[in-house]
């Protein structure tokens, strides 16, 4: 159930998904994988050998860092193994020389070194993009850039092989055209360009803003997504303004790049932009919305219903869209440069009282996580199998106050890790490293929260 958020795809879910489906579906890259494997299996399995390949890297002057108890079946793996092996390479044929490396000898061919070469080429930005796409830092925002961006570098890619030349140069070329291909059919990543959410964080990304047409698939409608940041900032105006629903804030139907209820992107997202008009400017038939209401004045059923002005609903919905236009329009026309590393939230809260309404949707879409990593990783530390699990009998509110809590407990003023006694009796060790297996009901776990924070 998603409790009334919105699904956001974890990018790094979707490119490992692309990158995984290309290493499964070409031979040549099998062929490295397995190579690499066997390699890694010979000094797994013998003592011996790993002292002889120490002795030899300490003779050569290279790391002694050996990565065989590192390894998983996730392709990042296998790239930093492949990275190493590529590292190693002298060492590792002089050590076959001597000491004979089985089966996986025979792969250690100029051709394995070449294509080896050529994956970690092909695979080196697939692993930054993902690596800091899952920092704790990153914002929705880099999303389409880092996305763009694998797109331009897997266009260029074959060029660089064919000029560096080579037996497997062919070879190289087809696994960079093979990972263009299985990239830009790739269905999730392609909605990507077509999603709310993502645009309009990129767009409320100073460093980003004035690049949108180039991240954009070619053909894109700007307006239409400038037109939709103007709506989304009157909703924020109108909230703030505490005014009744309205039938002419209903969410247009021609903005189709609504979610559905299982948080998927309609298909076509860019059918009718072009068609999108404000919803204050459609025709309507504002009567029908007086009927029963004939104990209200005329300036009270025009007030009702966001046509009057007044001190206590504030602007009217006319104003409210002038404003947000020129909100809007006054921040994509802002030419101060924004450096790379720069923190949005500072950015914005800096220019809190300029635009407050632009500021407030912004620090709700810039504070959005690329990726599961942070959660997964915060899961992960609670080790609790009763959160873990599918089946987990817990309510959503209770698992968010124990993140809450894991995540930070270190904060609060004054807080000294203290023992908790269930409410069954048990005792629960110390908080800070035993709120892995609490399952605590959800007013237990309030109760507990509300003592730290009066503390």
């Amino acid at each position: 159930m998603m409790e009334g958020y919105t699904h956001i795809p974890c990018f790094a879910h979707c490119l490992n998904s692309v990158v995984r489906n290309f290493l499964c579906h070409h031979y040549s890259v099998q062929i490295i994988l397995s190579t690499a494997r066997a390699i890694c299996s010979h000094f797994q399995g013998s003592a011996e050998a790993r002292w002889f390949l120490t002795q030899l890297q300490q003779q050569c002057g290279l790391p002694t860092h050996q990565p065989f108890w590192e390894l998983s079946d996730h392709w990042v793996s296998a790239y930093h193994l492949m990275e190493w092996l590529v590292e190693q390479q002298e060492l590792l044929r002089e050590y076959d020389e001597k000491h004979q490396l089985g089966k996986a000898g025979v792969g250690l061919l100029a051709m394995f070194w070449n294509l080896t070469n050529s994956l970690i080429v092909l695979l080196r930005p697939f692993q930054m993009v993902v690596q800091e796409a899952s920092s704790p830092q990153a914002s929705l925002s880099q999303v389409l850039l880092q996305l763009r961006y694998l797109h331009i570098f897997l266009e260029q890619v074959p060029a660089h092989f064919e000029g560096q030349g080579g037996g497997e140069t062919g070879a190289a070329v087809r696994l960079a055209r093979g990972l263009a291909l299985q990239l830009s059919t790739d269905g999730q990543l392609s909605e990507l360009f077509h999603h709310k959410e993502f645009v309009l964080a990129t767009l409320l990304d100073p460093r980003f803003k004035g690049q949108i047409e180039a991240i954009l698939p070619v053909g894109a409608d700007i307006d239409h997504w400038m037109q939709i940041l103007v709506y989304k900032v009157k909703e924020i105006m109108v909230s703030e303004y505490s005014l009744p629903p309205s039938p002419f804030l209903q969410s247009p139907k021609a903005m189709s790049v609504d979610t559905t209820q299982s948080g998927r992107i309609a298909k076509g997202p860019r059918a009718k932009g072009r068609g999108y008009k404000d919803p204050v400017q459609r025709s309507s038939s504002p009567g029908c919305s007086w009927l029963g209401q004939r104990e209200k004045s005329l300036l009270e059923q025009l007030e009702s219903v966001g046509l009057l002005a007044s001190q206590r609903r504030g602007a009217s919905l006319s104003t409210e869209n002038h404003l947000a236009t020129v909100s809007v329009r006054k921040y994509l026309r802002e030419n101060k440069p924004v450096g790379a590393q720069e923190d949005l939230l500072a950015y914005w809260e800096k220019r809190r009282k300029v635009w407050p309404a632009l500021a407030r949707l912004a620090t709700i879409y810039l504070s959005c996580p690329a990726t599961s990593a942070s959660s997964g990783s915060v899961l992960a530390s609670l080790g609790s199998p009763t959160i873990v699990e599918n089946s987990s009998p817990l309510l959503v509110a209770t698992v968010e106050h124990l993140l809450f809590s894991k995540t930070n407990l270190e904060n609060f003023p004054n807080y000294i890790p203290s023992r908790l006694t269930l409410p069954g009796g048990d005792r629960a060790g110390e908080i800070g490293s035993g709120l892995g297996s609490l399952a605590l009901g959800s007013d237990a776990l309030t109760v507990f929260l509300e003592g730290l924070c009066h503390r």
